[in-house]
């Protein structure tokens, strides 16, 4: 009798089947470490144990991402040793943080089997759980994987397929790790001042950078997670295969997906739920992964943070700066999921108060280091406001010096982006204050043509407001 494994084929599961998997891993900041060069993610909750203090923690948690692949990697000599690829994911909550020090162990449930037409595969559907040293659960998730079966001959099982939820309800989330009391979240040096309220539904955002993937850092990354399917590193038995040759780990694709999605969304740091994922189709070393997100709901989660509901879409090869979708060859993950973010209360200077008159006529479309960014609320006009978030200020020579040395540089950074805008020749900027005493500082582009044209725009006549147009809001957001 051999010693050695050779896995579980397709056949050799039935729906009931418990499988608890060996060898428990303590995730270290080696591990971590490792996790950052592999991935190039740069989430400052993961990143600094100093930032993740501000939130009332004793360090910086471990990535979710990081402790997913552990806990699937225990799973994969049992499940899908013998895979060809591992499809897709359910109902995964993040129960409980992690931290440097800690002991994964994982256990998994059969709870669904169906035999493809091919008669040579399987579809596996596996519920597993991940414990941390206590015995506490910290991470759930539903996958299912297509199998080989080792003898084509062998009956298939009776099929099987689960109801599986569609998304994770936000009242079921899991509440955020992070505790941001007031004004105690620091956007400056989390690398983005938006907050939950600068988010809409629908909102789509490119992520603009690109990763490319080769042949070492991949399989490294896999093993870090001790995941044992052969697909990722046997090359000799994978000339073999349809492909030909070795597949990335989707959980790679992910990673470095959620990696790119910091250019957008850096402080929806933690991901609390994946609500449904799927490999749409495979990578392979010196593909190109790039990425972008779109927002498809929001929920406000009290004591100052919220979640977004987030689809991400991988490409492979071809920017995703225009938007491609599942059903596009160059596709190769979609990835639906809920993330906390601190609601701007929770920002530091985010808790200051428009002056009623200033938000009466404009529409507000985010935010820079300081200051808060209002569009005037008249089509005619390409017209910006700047308001910094200093309580009680008045005027520009009352604000500490290198406050007003953050006014003039994004004052200037708005004035150029606004001297790009159509037609615009000339840019009027003006604090004046008279009438609305918060400081605010008017940028204007101006056009030959506009109506109050050469003189000052300020009460020449009644506002027209936006309509369906909002060409120029959207412009203006995609600079900030």
């Amino acid at each position: 009798m051999t010693k050695s494994k050779s896995g579980y084929f397709f056949e050799d599961f039935y729906v009931g089947m418990i499988l608890r998997h060996a060898t428990p891993k303590t995730l270290t900041e080696g591990d971590v470490s490792l996790y950052t060069a592999l991935t190039g993610s740069r989430y400052a909750l993961y990143s600094s144990d100093a930032f993740a203090r501000q939130g009332e923690l004793d360090g910086a948690p471990i990535d979710p991402l990081l402790v997913f692949h552990t806990v699937f990697g225990k799973s994969v000599p049992d499940i899908s040793l013998n895979a060809v690829a591992n499809l897709g994911y359910a109902d995964c909550k993040f129960l409980a943080p992690v931290f440097p020090g800690d002991s994964l162990n994982a256990m998994s449930e059969v709870i669904g089997v169906k035999e493809n037409s091919n008669g040579k595969t399987g579809v596996v559907y596996v519920h597993t759980t991940g414990f941390n040293q206590n015995g506490e659960a910290v991470l759930v998730f539903v996958r299912w994987v297509m199998v080989n079966k080792g003898d084509v001959a062998k009956p298939a099982p009776n099929a099987i397929v689960p109801e599986l939820p569609a998304i994770v309800d936000f009242m079921n989330l899991p509440l955020p790790t992070a505790d941001w009391l007031e004004s105690t979240y620091d956007g400056e040096l989390a690398g983005s001042c938006f907050a939950f309220e600068d988010y809409e539904i629908g909102e789509k955002i490119d992520h603009v950078d690109g990763m490319t993937v080769e042949e070492a850092e991949h399989q490294i990354a896999t093993r870090l997670y001790q995941n044992t399917a052969k697909v990722h590193f046997d090359g000799i038995a994978q000339a073999a295969s349809r492909h030909g040759k070795r597949l990335i780990y989707g959980g790679v694709v992910i990673s470095i997906a959620r990696a790119l999605a910091f250019n957008g969304l850096a402080n929806a740091a933690e991901i609390l739920a994946i609500n449904a994922g799927h490999h749409v189709a495979p990578l392979f070393a010196g593909d190109t992964i790039y990425a972008w997100s779109e927002v498809l709901d929001k929920a406000d989660l009290g004591n100052g943070q919220g979640a977004l509901r987030l689809r991400l879409i991988a490409t492979k090869n071809v920017s995703a700066g225009n938007f491609p979708t599942p059903d596009d060859a160059t596709v190769i993950l979609d990835l639906d999921y809920w993330a906390a973010i601190p609601l701007r209360v929770s920002l530091r200077g985010g808790e200051e108060v428009l002056d009623p008159r200033l938000s009466a006529d404009t529409i507000r479309i985010g935010s820079f280091g300081l200051c808060d960014v209002l569009v005037m609320n008249d089509v005619r006009y390409p017209w910006a406001i700047l308001v910094p978030r200093v309580e009680g200020a008045r005027d520009l020579h009352e604000l500490p010096e290198a406050d007003r040395q953050s006014v003039w540089a994004e004052t200037n950074h708005l004035a150029g982006a606004i001297a790009t805008w159509q037609g615009v020749t000339k840019v009027n900027i003006g604090a004046l204050g008279n009438i609305v005493s918060q400081l605010h500082v008017h940028v204007v582009g101006r056009r030959a043509n506009d109506p109050a044209w050469p003189g000052p725009v300020w009460g020449h006549s009644p506002s027209v407001p936006y309509g369906d147009d909002q060409a120029f809001v959207d412009f203006l957001k995609a600079q900030l």
